[in-house]
């Protein structure tokens, strides 16, 4: 009974490996590439379909689950096979100086360890969210979305390796007037601001009138240059946004924009919406069009402060045969060095190649640049640190959308709100009967998020 028991529990660690690791937790191992070629598209196709592991050491994907063909938007399937280089070590491995064939990489993580070039750093094919923190509060700086984040099954959960994030109206839960008149105690808030905890409406300061979710890495993940990719679909649907972005993890040069934001990637929810040709966004695309046929993404810098969203960004419009970003799954892909920052989308680059960092430094930018806080770190500060992931769902806020823009099939709706308001998120909630009904699809979708050393 006991030889029994033993060659049993032999065979079980025979098929899971050494160290047990699944396809859908982090790894550092070496790419089956051996590098990470800019502009690559989907590089394993999503995997995570259904509950399955699979073994270190074995084919990684074979273009089935959540990436491929069945999966929504599912044309991209894996073109990784079983023949390249074995995977490198994983968590607790030796020092880098004794890794074989390692090449030193510029990436380093969770507070300084090295990497080698290529190495796989972080994976998740989101069979569940083990990976993950939520953020558990009202919205509140830098970008004041009109929304609570709650740690909520109606708010996230994962299904077949897909990763959903579900806004839907505060009072759908609470009940009608809430949002006017109401007080919202968020349980286990992860904010140190008593307002984004409990507050209690009254006169024009109502309390969030959508919930949603954001989760990020910042507990088990950060690191300084790499490339990130992730499988994502947006949501369709007016003030919807996905947050895509890396923020930095220790604040270094001060709170929010401060500390710089990279942006992947993304498009807003709105299908029609309209800015003006001289006006800005700070966008290298000019006016026109936006909404669900533009992709954009970027670095943001609080060059006249911390809530300051001063952002250098790249755009891509949906090609003829992509009519809307948002109705099916994209690959987005973000390669941050030290001498800048490039985004590509299914493999195309998005704008007109790398925003560099510019010659003497972001605090170049800035009025007085000798004095910037800027200024006492790297050429690319606020950027010479480790930043993490974050993923979440934005609705509005005074950051995001220019007040310039118009929405609707013949721009002839204002945006419901001015940022520089103190009644924003009042006058977006009085506006509910021109967005509410275009909420066709409003969720953000992601079936993998994957970081490699440069």
């Amino acid at each position: 009974m006991v030889v029994g028991r033993l060659c049993t529990f032999s065979l079980l660690l025979l098929l899971l490996g050494s160290d047990g690791a699944s396809a859908g937790s982090r790894h550092r191992r070496q790419g089956p590439w051996g590098g990470v070629p800019p502009g690559h598209r989907d590089h394993g196709g999503g995997g995570g379909g259904g509950r399955w592991r699979v073994p270190p050491g074995l084919a990684r994907r074979q273009g089935s689950g959540a990436g491929g063909a069945g999966a929504p938007g599912g044309q991209f399937n894996a073109d990784v096979s079983a023949s390249g280089p074995a995977p490198g070590p994983g968590p607790g491995s030796p020092s880098l100086g004794s890794r074989q064939g390692c090449v030193p990489s510029l990436t380093v993580v969770n507070g300084g360890q090295s990497t080698c070039s290529g190495e796989l750093l972080f994976e998740d094919n989101f069979n569940d969210l083990e990976q993950w923190s939520n953020d558990v509060h009202m919205a509140g700086a830098p970008d004041y979305e009109f929304v609570v984040y709650k740690r909520s099954p109606r708010n996230i959960y994962i299904d077949n390796g897909i990763m959903t994030i579900f806004a839907f109206l505060t009072e759908d839960k609470e009940g009608p007037g809430f949002v006017s008149n109401g007080t919202m105690f968020v349980r286990g808030c992860t904010s140190s601001e008593a307002d984004l905890c409990e507050r209690t409406a009254f006169s024009y300061n109502i309390l969030p009138p959508v919930r949603s979710a954001r989760i990020h890495t910042a507990n088990s993940f950060t690191f300084r240059y790499g490339v990130v990719e992730m499988r994502v679909r947006g949501p369709r649907g007016d003030w919807l946004y996905p947050q895509l972005t890396l923020k930095p993890a220790q604040s270094k040069y001060g709170p929010h924009f401060s500390s710089g934001e990279i942006r992947l990637p993304s498009h807003f929810g709105n299908r029609f919406l309209r800015e003006p040709q001289q006006g800005g966004g700070g966008g290298r695309g000019g006016g026109g069009w936006r909404g669900r046929k533009l992709m954009r993404a970027g670095v943001v810098l609080g060059v006249r402060g911390e809530n300051d969203a001063h952002m250098l960004s790249a755009e891509a419009r949906a090609p003829q045969d992509v009519a809307d970003w948002s109705r099916v799954f994209h690959v987005v892909r973000l390669k941050w060095a030290p001498d800048g920052y490039e985004f590509w989308v299914d493999g195309e680059s998005v704008g007109r190649g790398k925003i560099p960092v510019p010659a003497g430094g972001f605090a170049s930018l800035t009025g007085n640049p000798a004095q910037h806080a800027w200024a006492s770190g790297g050429e690319d500060a606020p950027f010479d640190q480790e930043f993490f992931l974050s993923i979440g769902l934005g609705v509005g806020g005074l950051n995001r959308f220019p007040d310039t823009v118009t929405n609707g099939q013949n721009a002839e709706l204002p945006k419901p709100w001015k940022n520089t308001s103190p009644k924003a998120m009042l006058n977006f909630w009085k506006a509910k009967d021109q967005w509410y009904p275009t909420w066709q699809s409003p969720h953000l979708q992601v079936s993998y998020a994957k970081v490699w050393a440069l």
